[in-house]
């Protein structure tokens, strides 16, 4: 375990000792941020150093590489490469993975900024600057890094300037950017074409993961899965019938204390067999296939399996392959939605392509026709002002 990381300006030498029952230990010094210097002991017999070669490593390992020389002129690299540092041993690997993105992302506009020249001002710009290009989620994460590593150099690096104390986060108007809330047919097939040119240059293991990639994300789009009925579909769950492919959504993956179950039934409680296209069904296939080639055959297996060849995929899995391509992606200006709005993008499809309003309602696994008006109130709304135009234009004909 690692000692608890602490501050100061300078260290000196190790002086190790042999204890009466044969453990090595050692001292040290350290200057502190007002100068002066106090003792450190590390005890052998606590940590099991029976040779005095555990003893140095643990002192050159965890107690020097553990220091934090101050500077008052820190940049923000020097203070976020910190600040990751500590954070790594408080969090999940893939957390770590995920706030190390974001600290990059910030470096971009940051890196080499003295902090204690960083004003209120040139914080509001950037945000400013990025304001339309992001979601408001995206946009808050961006704002609660930066402002927590601004914290932490007033901690650990003598930062005595806080701009944040003058600004304050204000949310997206959710009104202004509800056409985000859905993809349309395009902005889909611009992401799946990218899949596919890097489909044609994959070598097995990439080909691989891309095609887990364009499965999460077409059936998600082009079935309308809630995210739990996606994860815990099984192989069995595909099948033919009368020349039609089906997925039988009977199961569904819920939260627990303790983390996530799978239950019999879907969120309303029943179960529905919902036709695919052939297409689609050729890719799950895919995946079928791949299951044979490294993992075996097993029809209990998931549809959609981890690279452990085990488990099913992580409920952060769809969320990270639609960032990939979306936030993360520098060529395809597709916004971002999370997985559950990829449902609401297959319903608004085919309620913009004339499927009547019960046939989604059913599809999607609503409980009833209500559920479906309330997601869908613009695009509803719409198709009722078209019966007017219909109405007018049967009396048009009729006169």
């Amino acid at each position: 375990m690692s000692e608890k990381i602490e501050i100061f300006t300078d260290i000196s030498a190790a002086n190790y000792f042999q204890d009466t029952n044969g453990y090595w230990g050692f001292m040290y010094r350290v200057q502190k941020l007002d100068g002066s210097w106090e003792q450190k002991r590390i005890r052998g017999k606590k940590r099991n150093f029976k040779l005095k070669k555990q003893a140095k490593e643990y002192y050159d390992t965890e107690i020097v590489q553990n220091r934090r020389i101050t500077t008052k002129n820190a940049t923000y690299d020097t203070v976020a490469a910190s600040f990751l540092e500590q954070y790594k041993m408080q969090v999940l690997e893939s957390s770590y993975e995920r706030m190390t993105k974001i600290v990059s992302t910030l470096s971009v506009t940051f890196g080499n900024s003295d902090l204690s020249k960083v004003t209120a001002k040139n914080i509001i710009d950037y945000f400013a600057k990025i304001y339309d290009a992001y979601s408001g989620s995206e946009l808050k994460k961006r704002f609660t890094v930066l402002k927590a590593i601004f914290s932490h150099a007033q901690q650990f690096f003598e930062l005595r300037n806080d701009p944040f104390k003058h600004i304050k986060f204000i949310k997206k108007d959710q009104k202004t950017y509800e056409v985000e809330d859905f993809w349309t047919v395009d902005e889909f097939n611009f992401i799946n074409d990218e899949i596919l040119k890097r489909l044609e240059i994959a070598d097995e293991t990439s080909e691989k993961d891309l095609l887990l990639e364009q499965a999460i994300l077409n059936t998600l789009f082009w079935v309308g899965l809630r995210l739990g009925e996606l994860i815990v579909l099984n192989e069995k769950d595909l099948y033919k019938n009368d020349g039609v492919w089906y997925l039988n959504i009977c199961k569904t993956q819920t939260k627990v204390k303790n983390g996530y179950e799978t239950k019999q039934g879907t969120k309303t409680g029943t179960s529905r067999e919902l036709p695919i296209d052939n297409e689609l069904a050729a890719l799950l296939l895919k995946m079928v296939d791949i299951h044979k080639h490294f993992y075996g055959y097993d029809k209990n297996k998931a549809l959609l399996i981890s690279k452990d060849g085990i488990t099913p995929i992580s409920r952060n899995k769809p969320y990270r392959t639609i960032q990939k391509y979306t936030l993360r992606h520098e060529t395809i200006n597709v916004h971002y939605i999370n997985p559950h709005r990829m449902r609401h993008s297959h319903g608004s499809v085919l309620l913009n392509n004339g499927e009547d309003l019960a046939v989604v309602s059913k599809r999607l696994g609503h409980k009833d026709t209500s559920t479906t008006e309330k997601y869908y109130v613009r695009i509803y709304k719409k198709r009722l002002m078209n019966v007017i135009n219909t109405i007018n234009k049967i009396k048009n004909i009729e006169k």
